[in-house]
């Protein structure tokens, strides 16, 4: 079925109805749509983020784990928090191996790092963790205050206060937030 202005003004809507945590509405929103137009990427990934919100993880696992054929970096990262949830080391290895995938796939994304960094740590690999820091770029990480605030707790854990000092260096020189500086 062709696309048009009605799908995405829907999806807009579903984006709402999952904001507003009216997951059930969302649930049933996106089944009408994947009735209406197939098996379009947008349904898919929203359903299972819907789900996954929603404490469906099991459908959202296999939802997530059919769309990793579209190469959508979130499916790699919900498919990581999902088998991290598990907190079993079989899980945590594959999730390791879903990120490693997209790590190469996406050019070295801080998200996808930040995400595998989270699971070496689950799985008490500080090693790892370490050996991941050289690829990240600390002046990209200190321009977005969510990721950087991921790192310093992320650093913090495996006790690299070198880097996180110097992290939050970065940032109180490109912010005067009071707040930001506190926390840090």
């Amino acid at each position: 079925m062709n696309i048009d202005e009605n799908y995405y003004r829907e999806i807009d809507t579903i984006k709402r109805d999952i904001e507003n945590k009216n997951f059930e509405v969302a649930i049933n929103k996106l089944l009408k749509m994947l009735d209406i137009y197939g098996n379009q990427e947008d349904i898919l990934f929203e359903l299972g983020k819907t789900y996954f919100f929603y404490n469906k993880l099991s459908e959202a696992e296999k939802i997530f784990i059919d769309i990793l054929k579209y190469k959508n970096k979130y499916s790699y990262i919900f498919l990581a928090k999902i088998l991290k949830y598990k907190n079993d080391r079989k899980n945590l290895e594959q999730a390791i191996l879903y990120l490693k995938q997209a790590k190469i796939l996406f050019d070295n994304d801080i998200e996808i790092i930040l995400e595998l960094m989270e699971c070496y740590l689950y799985l008490d690999n500080k090693k790892e963790v370490d050996f991941l820091m050289k690829d990240i770029d600390i002046k990209e990480v200190a321009s977005n205050k969510h990721l950087a605030s991921m790192l310093i707790g992320l650093l913090r854990k495996v006790g690299l206060v070198n880097y996180s000092i110097k992290l939050a260096e970065s940032i109180l020189e490109k912010d005067d937030n009071i707040k930001i500086k506190k926390e840090l």
